[in-house]
């Protein structure tokens, strides 16, 4: 299959996923739908073992994997909360910037090349997120800085969502994805777990009433994970990256389709910049 395809299901499936991620949190608790999602994709994923199971990496990538899973947790939580207090429109482009961050550690730890258009690329999504971010009118007039609702959340996600990709990268240099995979998300589950005993909540209260869309938002992240990760094989894996990094677009169109989400210009340019940052940096 072509990397466009598969790029196409990445694009689409995170775009689709937003938006189900915040009608889900209308009306629900925000952790409980990050801890039922990221438990059903768990379920997903080891159901998966007997076909894709390739390699027994050993111990020591097991437990080096618990970073990518613990911040891989922290940013669902942040994402559930960021389209809990705030907007898809706006809080999609910025959570969608941790390729910025990962970019920054491979160049920090890993000795990556540094070029002037990935500098360029990180400015553009720099200046984007204060643009989307940041109520300017207020900042004028009172001196303070106001942030819009639930961007706090987004760069906190973007920033974990960073880490835990540069983790899942570096790893899977030299060991099959699948079994990345499914290290990752044990020990996101035993985040969640664990973050579930600190609310003081029974754990088996989460699965009651479960929401129809719930469903439907586990099956478009573990297909879209899926066919990302396949693609990511191709011979042409920037292709792959490059079209799903648009898919804040697809959540701005539906967002505003669905959500009925109204946003001012200034956000608009802000998230269209950092749009632009994010695929610039891809295509590098």
């Amino acid at each position: 299959m072509s990397p466009i395809i598969y790029g196409l299901f990445g694009m689409v499936g995170i775009g689709v996923l937003n938006i189900l991620v915040s009608l889900l949190n209308r009306n629900n608790d925000s952790f409980k739908i990050g801890f039922l999602i990221q438990f059903g994709n768990a379920l997903a994923t080891l159901a998966l073992f007997p076909f894709l199971y390739k390699e027994n990496p050993g111990s020591k990538v097991f437990f080096s994997l618990i970073l990518a899973g613990i911040t891989g947790a922290l940013a669902f939580v942040f994402i559930n909360k960021a389209f809990k207090e705030g907007k898809a429109s706006i809080n999609s482009p910025i959570i969608s910037t941790w390729g910025m961050i990962t970019a920054i550690f491979g160049f920090i730890l890993l000795n990556e090349d540094f070029y002037l258009s990935k500098g360029i690329s990180i400015l553009l999504i720099v200046l984007g997120i204060f643009l989307s971010s940041i109520d300017i009118k207020t900042l004028l007039n009172t001196k303070s800085i106001k942030l819009i609702a639930g961007v706090k959340w987004s760069v906190l996600a973007a920033l974990n969502l960073g880490i835990s990709f540069f983790t899942i990268t570096y790893f899977a240099a030299d060991n099959h994805w699948y079994t990345v995979s499914l290290f990752t998300r044990f020990w996101t589950i035993v985040t969640y777990l664990f973050l579930a005993a600190t609310t003081h909540k029974p754990v088996f209260s989460y699965f009651k009433s479960l929401p129809v869309l719930l469903f439907l938002a586990i099956f478009v992240d573990v297909v879209s994970f899926l066919m990302m990760s396949i693609g990511y094989t191709t011979a042409e894996p920037g292709v792959v990256s490059v079209i799903t990094s648009a898919s804040p677009a697809l959540t701005i169109v539906l967002s505003f389709l669905i959500l009925k989400e109204k946003i001012t210009k200034q956000q608009l340019f802000g998230v269209i910049v950092v749009i632009a940052g994010i695929i610039l940096l891809a295509l590098n």
